[in-house]
This record gives structure tokens, C-alpha cells and sequence, in this order.
């Protein structure tokens, strides 16, 4: 397998709290670049051995210093050019917690926090409009299919 070239891989989390009516999601500002200064959804690269599940909840510990009990896939985003390093796949997962639970940024993060789901979707469609991006990489489109993925009657 040595001839074939390999993408980097991550894994991303979307951490939802509260109830659909008043629904948050836990987002870090980045400490560096790519985009740097910008908000993402907690992730990172996998470590060697590690599954993405494992990277998932590892990440979302060390960029928020929170947890999740469980996590559900919301799908792999692929494109070659959704981060300026290089060749990176990304699988996110989503989890829900009754309400949001502290948040202290560590590792790469330079704050995390909550935001309203509404807020945040308003924001997305007003950056999409204007052909810029509210949020780090793809996280734009990951944070919508997590909204769909989640069901919720949020917007």
C-alpha cells in the first residue's frame, strides 16, 4: 500500500445542548492556523491506533474540557480542498446533553463556547450570502447536516 498517497484524518464534534426551542452548540475559537482566530467545531486529528470515535470524544476533551456519553455519526466530508493544509477527511459526530455544561478552552483552542443554534444557522445563511464562511473549513455545511441529522425544529 506504500504506492498509494494518504489523506489526513479527523474527527469533529457537534455538541448540542438544551432543547430544540433553545438549543446551543459548543464551538472553540482556534488558536492558530488554518483560520486562525476563527470558530470551529471541537476536532482534530486522529492519533495512530486511535478510532475516530475515540478521536471525537478526545478532542472535544482537550479543545473544551467537556463530554459527551455517546456520539452519533452525521457523515464524512471529503472534499480536497476543504482544508488548506492538505488532503484532510473529516468525519463529524453529534451529541446532545440536557444543557450546556462548562466550557474552558485548552490544547489549540482559544475559547469555547455555546452559541444558539438559530443565531449561529442566521449567521451561516448571512456569511453564504456574501460568498464568505462563518466558520472554520466546511464546518458551515457540517453544522447544518448536524441541525438535519438532530431533527430539531431549531431555526
Amino acid at each position: 500500500m506504500a504506492e498509494y498517497t494518504r489523506p489526513g484524518v479527523t474527527a469533529d464534534v457537534a455538541l448540542f445542548a438544551g432543547v430544540d426551542s433553545d438549543l446551543s452548540l459548543l464551538l472553540v475559537r482556534r488558536g492558530s492556523d488554518p483560520y486562525a482566530g476563527m470558530l470551529a467545531l471541537p476536532g482534530g486529528f486522529a492519533e495512530e491506533g486511535e478510532s475516530l470515535d475515540q478521536t471525537a470524544m478526545r478532542e472535544l476533551q482537550e479543545e473544551a474540557g467537556v463530554s459527551a456519553s455517546e456520539l452519533r455519526q452525521v457523515g464524512t466530508y471529503s472534499d480536497p480542498k476543504r482544508d488548506p493544509r492538505g488532503w484532510v477527511i473529516s468525519t463529524c459526530f453529534l451529541s446532545r446533553i440536557d444543557s450546556p455544561a462548562e466550557a474552558t478552552a485548552a490544547d489549540d483552542a482559544q475559547e469555547a463556547t455555546w452559541l444558539p443554534v438559530a443565531e449561529l444557522l442566521q449567521r451561516i445563511a448571512e456569511a453564504e450570502g456574501t460568498g464568505t464562511r462563518e466558520l472554520a473549513f466546511d464546518h458551515d455545511t457540517i453544522v447544518r447536516d448536524a441541525v438535519r441529522r438532530l431533527g430539531c425544529d431549531c431555526a
